[in-house]
């Protein structure tokens, strides 16, 4: 791929060369958190599927287990990939940042909005204009937010990674001006103020899951790792073979935080939780892309062209989900080795066929209305 003009209906961006490894990162991360939801969907939990979620958190002493009981850390992912891909081809250049905000808008509101406006259709009794427009700005990681069921679970996750591109110019600008070590002594007060807000009793869980206060450190690890492979010349093939210690540190350390109680957990060491999270899906992403170059290229394209759909698959397996458990009850079972099967021959397929149906008809004609937003190079 070039950073000329880019064909009409390309899925790719015109600001930045393609890495197909990318998208395979996409692929793991959003199927993390398909598994995640549909285990839970089908009554994976203590005490036999039943009783509140917090109380009844599944436990497990069994590593690779407990990275898909933990699978929402895709969503820790995501965001640290985001922040690493929008530096390839922004490292040392100026970026226009209405042009950058208009991309990000053609690449996630098209869905984003259709699902909004479908649920406010379908719960109409429930429809208020403010909690709408909340959505739309996007803030529905807040309190009052519009809640369509199945249409908008997800929409907290669009508004905090939105929240972010508002930043990223501004943030670029600042890493290219004072270096890392200013992004390092802003993560070092992102942990002091989440510090300053839990120390008096303020929830953690909900601060450093859903909020820009706890996401912002893995969008900042993220332009860090992203600067280092930007200019390395050999495009970060040596850390490929650091493979074989990234994704064990990786499944590692989702483990030592499942056994230290997990998502529902209450306790003064999840103020870091966002950066030991970031750090060890940096440490992933870079020695996959010097790795992927291994796999045969069939089954990188195979990969790649999932990954493509990823957003799709993301905004909507919980709808998938839901509709297989309400008009396939019998698809529910107490034991997970059967639950992990319907997963992986059953809910996984159907999600990926949706999602790739949506995919084409929905974003990728409003992806090839994508323009250039870096300019010429600048002074670093």
């Amino acid at each position: 791929m070039t950073d000329g003009p880019l064909p009409a209906m390309t899925a790719f961006s015109p600001n930045r060369p393609y890495l197909p490894a990318v998208d395979h990162i996409r692929v793991f991360a959003a199927l993390l958190v398909v598994v995640y939801h549909s285990l839970l969907s089908f009554g994976l939990r203590q005490g036999g599927g039943t009783g509140d979620l917090f109380s009844n958190w599944p436990h497990t002493d069994n590593p690779l287990l407990a990275m898909l009981v933990e699978g929402h850390t895709g969503v820790g992912g995501f965001m640290v990939l985001s922040g690493f891909i929008f530096m390839q081809g922004t490292v040392g250049r100026d970026v226009n940042a209405g042009a950058f905000l208009r991309n990000r808008v053609l690449r996630i509101y098209p869905l984003y909005l259709t699902l909004l406006v479908f649920g406010a259709c379908v719960h109409r009794a429930d429809f208020a204009l403010l909690p709408f427009l909340q959505s739309v700005v996007p803030l529905a990681n807040f309190n009052g937010a519009a809640d369509y069921g199945a249409f908008t679970p997800l929409s907290w996750a669009v508004a905090v990674e939105f929240q972010f591109y508002l930043l990223f110019p501004l943030l670029l600008r600042l890493l290219q001006t004072h270096g890392a070590g200013l992004f390092l002594r802003l993560i070092l007060f992102l942990i002091l103020l989440r510090a300053a807000a839990v120390l008096p009793g303020s929830n953690v869980v909900d601060l450093t899951y859903a909020t820009i206060a706890g996401r912002l450190d893995e969008f900042l690890i993220g332009m860090l790792a992203g600067a280092w492979l930007a200019r390395r010349a050999d495009g970060g093939a040596a850390a490929g073979p650091w493979l074989i210690a990234a994704l064990p540190l990786l499944i590692g350390v989702i483990f030592l935080f499942h056994r230290a109680g997990g998502w529902p957990a209450h306790g003064l060491w999840k103020i870091v939780w966002p950066d030991i999270e970031g750090l060890a899906w940096a440490g992933f992403i870079l020695t996959w892309l010097g790795a992927a170059r291994w796999l045969p290229g069939l089954l990188s394209r195979a990969l790649a062209a999932v990954g493509r759909t990823s957003y799709s698959i993301y905004l909507l397996h919980i709808m998938v989900v839901g509709m297989l458990r309400n008009y396939l009850p019998q698809l529910a079972s107490s034991s997970t080795r059967t639950t992990l099967l319907v997963i992986g021959l059953v809910v996984i397929p159907l999600v990926l066929a949706v999602a790739a149906f949506v995919y084409v008809t929905i974003e990728k004609p409003f992806m090839a209305l994508r323009k250039r937003y870096t300019g010429a190079p600048i002074p670093t």
